[in-house]
């Protein structure tokens, strides 16, 4: 099917069930949007690139091109997949479809919850990421047990612009481990400034969780572990429980202005 094909059937399309693509802010959601629809309304379960770009551009009013939306993919993990090499066609699979539907949410009243299998140590990165990439700026976050592991997991695209408030505890790290994980902290901010690091003195600091303007996301097991052991991540609209999140904001503060920054 050629591309001006595809665009008569999206055309055709009545589109309003669907989220609206302008929204997105990135092009992966955006790519998404369009495997989507594609697989629900018209039975295609895989576009090439090129055609992907001519319905955005086309249809939606969002120019972009073929390049743009193969980049965009490679960041896709298992939420696409590309069949053949050459002019690769892309499917969704059914981790995009429920990467789509998360994020269209009314993100104040969003509820998900991510089982984290122990052994799984790339699907949790992978899925817990899309979690926070979820999350819009500002952002405070709160994890007493990091390693420079923590810092891979962050979605410094989505977050470049902040501010982004980290919290963490160094106290009970080994003298060559905390070294190492402060020297890390310190490439890590030089490379994006939005990223502000302390480093909390009580031993009482236990709780991971991060908050967003309107999203709280609670953590059972550290960042850096996450995979190592069963575990779990909920993320919660900040209307589903206000105060919890209320709460674990005061919370967050308070121990802000005690933490000693990284530098």
């Amino acid at each position: 099917m050629s591309c001006p094909e595809i665009v008569v059937q999206f055309r055709r399309l009545e589109l309003k069930s669907y989220a609206e693509p302008l929204e997105f802010d990135r092009r992966l959601e955006q790519g998404l949007w369009v495997l989507w629809v594609a697989k629900q309304e018209l039975d295609r379960h895989c576009l090439t690139a090129a055609e992907i770009a001519e319905v955005l551009t086309r249809v939606v009013g969002i120019g972009v091109g073929a390049r743009s939306i193969e980049q965009a993919f490679k960041r896709a993990g298992s939420r696409v997949h590309a069949y053949g090499k050459a002019a690769a066609c892309y499917g969704i699979m059914a981790s995009g479809i429920e990467h789509i539907r998360r994020i269209t949410r009314d993100e104040a009243q969003c509820v998900n919850v991510l089982a984290v299998a122990a052994g799984e140590y790339s699907t949790s990165k992978r899925e817990t990421t899309s979690f926070l990439a979820a999350m819009r700026c500002p952002i405070r976050a709160c994890d007493p047990y990091c390693s420079p592991r923590t810092l891979d997991m962050l979605p410094t695209e989505e977050w470049q612009h902040g501010p982004v408030r980290f919290l963490t505890r160094t106290a009970h790290l080994s003298p060559n481990n905390k070294g190492r994980l402060i020297r890390s902290v310190r490439d890590f901010s030089r490379e994006f400034p939005a990223f502000e690091f302390r480093d909390y003195p009580d031993p009482h600091l236990h709780d991971r969780f991060l908050l967003s303007a309107n999203r709280f996301l609670w953590l059972g097991h550290s960042m850096k572990d996450l995979g190592s052991k069963d575990s779990f991540v909920v993320m919660l609209g900040a209307d589903v429980a206000t105060d919890l999140y209320q709460s674990m904001g005061s919370f967050f503060d308070a121990r802000w202005k005690r933490g000693r920054a990284i530098t």
